[in-house]
């Protein structure tokens, strides 16, 4: 930074006013660098476990499919169909596991969660085998991951075409690609109908329009699913694109966030994820959790 400094010139003795420019250090506070290491230790461990909820879903998958299958071959042609949270009531079953134990410090909300996600991807996979089945042709990874045919999952892409501009064209790529975790839930419904719960106020097909208020909910719905990337699997990386009434919907949906952090904490819960898991382990229906 430049300072005016008052000073004498050497020749004539003159009074002068000079400019120095002095250095300023800037030292970070020891309660700083301690905060520092603590949230890159933190942020580090968080990737692993954020890796490790992904790894301990799939195999629980691959796992869940293989029991259904086993229980399809002693139980004759049709097999013992059983319904996604009679699954889940069998793992947990399995695992010595009580999802409503008094006893709070013996429950696990990630481990639920991870059960929730991995049974749900089995039992797709396992109704698309079967023989009375006629809807998309749902698959397994071998390592776990629920996938449909690329022109399935996005029957219509975007092209560019010569000269500039793109246009929409079918899909013709036959690829088997994984779902996006987060749009599985609507894919159960599609194969489970009622298994997960609607949301409030939200319109069946040939009941009539939506209501205002449901139409507001559709928009907020639909600007989220773009932002993380549902339908596509590439979550967005700017705003550009979005005009102010989206903005303002983004603006609304952070200012909820952190109300629900808030709420979280006075909770005594880790963050908003952990509380909305025991909200919903705690709710009427558990196999709504979505």
């Amino acid at each position: 930074m430049k300072n005016t400094l008052k000073g004498q010139d050497a020749k004539t003795g003159r009074a002068v006013v000079i400019e120095a420019v002095i250095e300023t250090v800037k030292t970070k506070m020891v309660s700083e660098k301690v905060l520092a290491g603590h949230l890159a230790t933190i942020l580090t461990r968080s990737k692993k476990e954020d890796k490790q909820v992904e790894a301990d879903t799939r195999d629980i998958a691959v796992d869940c499919l293989a029991y259904l299958k086993e229980l399809q071959a002693k139980s004759g042609s049709f097999g013992i169909q059983l319904k996604p949270e009679k699954l889940q009531e069998q793992v947990y079953v399995i695992a010595n596991y009580n999802p409503k134990d008094p006893d709070k410090t013996k429950r696990s909300t990630a481990f639920q969660m991870r059960v929730m996600r991995g049974t749900r991807r089995a039992v797709i996979a396992h109704k698309a085998t079967l023989s009375d089945y006629d809807g998309k042709p749902y698959a397994l990874s071998v390592t776990g991951e629920l996938q449909l045919p690329n022109n399935v999952l996005v029957p219509r892409i975007k092209q560019e075409v010569e000269g500039g501009g793109k246009i929409e064209v079918a899909n013709q790529d036959p690829t088997f690609t994984t779902i996006p975790e987060k749009s599985i839930g609507s894919h159960m419904n599609s194969v489970f109908p009622g298994s997960v719960s609607e949301r409030p106020g939200a319109v069946k097909a040939g009941q009539g329009k939506s209501t205002d208020a449901t139409s507001a909910l559709d928009g907020f719905e639909t600007l989220m699913d773009s932002v993380i990337g549902v339908n596509t699997g590439k979550p967005m990386t700017n705003f550009a694109d979005l005009d102010r009434s989206a903005i303002r919907k983004l603006i609304k949906i952070t200012q909820t966030a952190k109300q629900i952090q808030n709420i979280a904490l006075a909770n005594d819960c880790d963050g908003a994820t952990q509380y909305l898991m025991q909200c919903m382990d705690n709710s009427r229906d558990e196999a709504a959790v979505a």
